[in-house]
């Protein structure tokens, strides 16, 4: 916990681990790693561990709010990662679409040159 409360959760992290080695089911040690993961924007696999939690101590409210945090925030990356994808396409697309135009402009160009090339 003190690695959460000074920003290090990576540290965090890693101490939930041994805990968890030594036993898989410990309340605190899944809650805590729950906690470092979300730090870290690691939401999918803070969901599973506090998922993990509710299922063993199913009276674990912070566990349960905890999971519906972590519901909201991959919700908000989903969307986040939708937006930043489509402008992505879409700046492709319309970049592709201005070098098919400038293409095609040089193509009548020089087909006019050579029309009138060959009318004189």
């Amino acid at each position: 916990m003190c690695f959460i409360k000074l920003q290090e959760p990576s540290s965090a992290f890693d101490n939930c681990d041994k805990a968890l080695e030594l036993d898989e089911s410990n309340e605190k040690a899944l809650f805590r790693r729950g906690e470092a993961l979300f730090a870290m924007k690691e939401f999918d696999r803070a969901r599973a561990d506090f998922q993990r939690v509710t299922q063993l101590y199913p009276s674990n409210k912070a566990a349960k709010s905890q999971v519906a945090l972590c519901q909201k925030q991959i919700k908000e990356q989903h969307e986040k990662d939708k937006r930043l994808y489509a402008n992505m396409f879409q700046k492709f697309a319309e970049r592709d679409a201005k070098k098919e135009a400038d293409k095609g402009t040089e193509n009548v160009g020089g087909m006019d040159v050579e029309e009138s090339g060959g009318q004189e």
